[in-house]
C-alpha cells in the first residue's frame, strides 16, 4: 500500500495501517514530508515504536529533475516545443523547492504574461517574471 501526504495521518491511522501490515503481510510506503519520519524518531517517538520497528527502508529523496523531463512537461503543457532558454529557466525552477509543481505554476503564469504581451508562447523572460511574481519574498 502506498500513502501519499502521510504526514497528515493520525496516530490511530498509523496503528490501523500497522495492523494491516502485520495481518496481510504486505509492504506499506509512507510518502510525505520529513515529519513522517521525525514523528517516529522524535520526542513523541515512543507512540510510534511499534511502527518504527517495522521500517525496512527510510529514504529522503532529493529530487533532481532532468532537462529532458522538463522539455516533455513544458511541451505537453504549452502544446508546442518551447525554446531552449525557456527549458533552461524551467529546469532551474524544477530543481528548487517545489519541483514540478513550481514548473507548472510558473508556466501557467508565464502563459498569462505572454498573452498580455501579444505573444503566442512564453519566453524565458516571462518565466522569470512569473517566478518573481509567484515567489517574491515578503518585504
Amino acid at each position: 500500500l502506498v500513502f501519499d501526504e502521510s504526514q497528515h495521518l493520525t496516530t490511530h491511522d498509523y496503528e490501523v495501517l500497522r495492523a494491516i501490515h502485520d495481518g496481510a503481510e504486505i509492504g506499506i510506503v509512507f510518502l510525505g514530508t520529513s515529519a513522517v519520519y521525525d514523528r517516529m524518531t522524535g520526542s513523541r517517538g515512543r507512540l510510534y515504536d511499534q511502527l518504527y520497528s517495522r521500517v525496512g527502508i527510510q529514504r529522503g529523496l532529493r529530487q533532481i529533475v532532468a532537462k529532458g523531463d522538463i522539455l516533455r512537461v513544458a511541451s505537453a503543457h504549452l502544446g508546442v516545443k518551447p525554446d531552449n532558454e525557456v527549458v533552461m529557466e524551467l529546469h532551474r525552477l524544477a530543481n528548487t523547492h517545489g519541483g514540478y509543481r513550481r514548473v507548472v505554476k510558473a508556466l501557467d503564469m508565464a502563459i498569462v504574461l505572454a498573452r498580455q504581451a501579444g505573444q503566442a508562447t512564453p519566453t524565458a523572460e516571462n518565466i522569470r517574471q512569473a517566478a518573481a511574481h509567484l515567489w517574491q519574498a515578503p518585504n
